[in-house]
């Protein structure tokens, strides 16, 4: 049997009939979530598991496991962190927006370009942030909320069009058609998402 930590205490681990490591990860997620955590880190023989080594152990054979440690957190005060962070990419987004509008309209498209990609991936950044909290907290995207809408509202009626709009226009090398498309309607969007965060704050977190 190895030696078993949760956040640096040593705890009792009973097993069944698992006898690879991801059989045992499996258990031990049921029991965070139950005990209202989740896991942050894993470590195996004193090596941290990233996502992609996670599966890679899946197989790994219990016979080899001479110690396993987790890290947990509170997911209520990840999300808040979580939450923060987002609205202040939202700001950072809505600014890049105008910013590289104005660019396209002066002519500068070299440098107007370089912003739109840095502001397509934060976009990107964006939607992965939200599915990371809706997923942290259980929450069913398609669950009312904020004035009759969903979180799925919010991404595919509200930004997935815009994100379709871009794209076309960019690929007809329409600068000026972009510009007004990034600051009429990309960043009324975003302002929207920004009035959205502080009552999924209110619905989700603080009742």
């Amino acid at each position: 049997m190895f030696d078993f930590k949760i956040d640096g205490s040593p705890e009792a681990l009973t097993l069944g009939d698992e006898t690879i490591f991801g059989e045992v990860m499996e258990k031990l997620s049921d029991r965070m979530k139950a005990e209202g955590k989740v896991i942050t880190n894993i470590m195996v023989n004193e090596q941290s598991l990233s996502g992609g080594g996670q599966v890679d152990f899946y197989h790994f054979p219990l016979t080899k496991v001479e110690t396993l440690e987790l890290r947990t957190a509170d997911p209520y005060k990840l999300a808040n962190d979580a939450l923060d962070s987002t609205y202040e990419h939202l700001l950072i987004l809505q600014r890049v927006a105008l910013e590289t509008a104005e660019m396209f309209r002066m002519g500068d498209d070299i440098r107007a370009n370089e912003n739109y990609s840095q502001l397509v991936d934060g976009l990107r950044w964006l939607v992965k942030a939200v599915a990371a909290l809706t997923g942290m907290l259980n929450i069913d995207i398609e669950e009312e909320f904020s004035g009759g809408k969903s979180i799925k509202h919010y991404q595919d009626e509200m930004l997935v069009p815009i994100f379709d709009q871009m794209y076309e226009v960019q690929k007809e090398e329409d600068w000026v058609g972009l510009a007004d498309v990034l600051e009429y309607e990309l960043v009324e969007a975003l302002q929207k998402w920004e009035q959205m965060l502080p009552v999924f704050r209110r619905t989700y977190l603080e009742n």
